[in-house]
């Protein structure tokens, strides 16, 4: 498939499909110049599957709008966009892997990311670009592993708003009820479609859960004390994750966090106070440095092996002044090293 891009003498050329999601398929292409040759670069082009539907072709217009208007680090942004298109797209930086391609890697090896690191690294930056989205009216709705993307670097970036709820100054009627994903999705959200700071705080919280136990969190998970994550990883996950996550995932939306920065402040208390105390978290010092034995002492076992004077790297005499008023041997010196001097005095 070619998509004609605005760019004069331009086109997109698609190499491969890197997923898919409700109304839309992500492909990796590469931007072909007017004589024919590829330009270094890739890109990810989204491509509205079904351009007939009038209420998804508002929904990818919209995603595309905000993706180029809004600018975070942690963010995916839109680099163009080509809605006059037929099917209409937009393009953004090609990733290179999704959080859940990357939890999923790491499940046959039963690996499981620390909750220190697992907040420094994951949540705290998808809680800043949660929180950026906030600040401007704009509630995710869909936060999974799926719409967090890892880029070269490893840096997590939030992407995918095509279900986002947002302030608009003339609101379309739209079918919101039961859009989201089960299991991540806040219950209220998916009951009856309203969406608020709760309901994304609820999705972080299932994120979280998920990245340091491996699975999903059930109803009520911390009636059962196996399900917490401080008894299945006493050494590296303290008590109050558990009262954290608690308060980010609990079904009732107003025995949550009231916001994403009240969130942060908590997560941040953690990973600054509570956590480094315990044990796999802890700096242990390096070993004792043995110190460095003094020059003359690999002379002299140098000229035990091989006392022929010729192949000596010292002058004459040299070695003997050192010996004729030897400082006071160290404690490692005492035992065998002390042997060696003495059968070298004997010869």
């Amino acid at each position: 498939m070619i998509l004609l891009s605005p760019q004069a003498g331009c086109w997109y050329r698609i190499v491969e499909t890197l997923g898919g999601g409700g109304m839309a398929d992500v492909y990796r292409c590469s931007l072909v110049r007017s004589d024919g040759l590829p330009a270094s670069a890739q890109f990810a082009v989204k491509v509205l599957r079904e351009a007939w539907d009038g209420e998804n072709v508002l929904r990818f217009s919209e995603e595309a709008h905000l993706l180029r208007r809004l600018r975070h680090p942690y963010l995916v942004p839109a680099i163009q966009v080509h809605l006059e298109h037929y099917p209409p797209y937009y393009v953004m930086p090609v990733m290179k892997e999704t959080l859940a391609e990357h939890l999923a890697g790491m499940k046959p090896r039963n690996e499981l990311y620390r909750a220190k690191y697992a907040l420094e690294h994951f949540l705290l930056p998808v809680c800043s670009a949660a929180l950026y989205l906030h600040s401007r009216k704009i509630w995710h709705r869909d936060i999974k592993p799926q719409n967090i993307f890892l880029d070269s670097a490893g840096k997590p970036r939030l992407g995918d708003l095509s279900i986002c709820h947002w302030s608009r100054p003339f609101p379309f009627e739209r079918t919101w009820c039961g859009m989201g994903t089960r299991g991540y999705t806040a219950p209220e959200t998916l009951q009856t479609g309203t969406a608020s700071p709760q309901s994304d705080i609820y999705s972080l919280g299932v994120v979280f859960y998920e990245i340091i136990t491996g699975r999903l969190p059930a109803y009520y998970w911390w009636n059962r004390a196996g399900n917490r994550p401080s008894v299945q990883h006493p050494r590296s996950c303290h008590p109050h994750v558990d009262e954290l996550l608690v308060r980010m995932t609990h079904p009732d939306p107003g025995l949550r966090y009231t916001s994403v920065a009240d969130t942060m402040r908590d997560m941040r208390l953690l990973t600054d106070v509570y956590l480094p105390s315990l044990p796999l978290y802890r700096r242990v010092p390096p070993p004792p440095r043995v110190p460095e034995p003094p020059p003359n002492v690999y002379a002299l076992l140098a000229g035990l092996k091989n006392p022929s004077p010729a192949q000596s790297p010292y002058p004459s005499g040299y070695l003997a002044a050192l010996l004729g008023s030897p400082p006071t041997p160290p404690a490692y010196q005492s035992g065998y090293l002390a042997a060696l001097l003495a059968q070298a005095a004997r010869k």
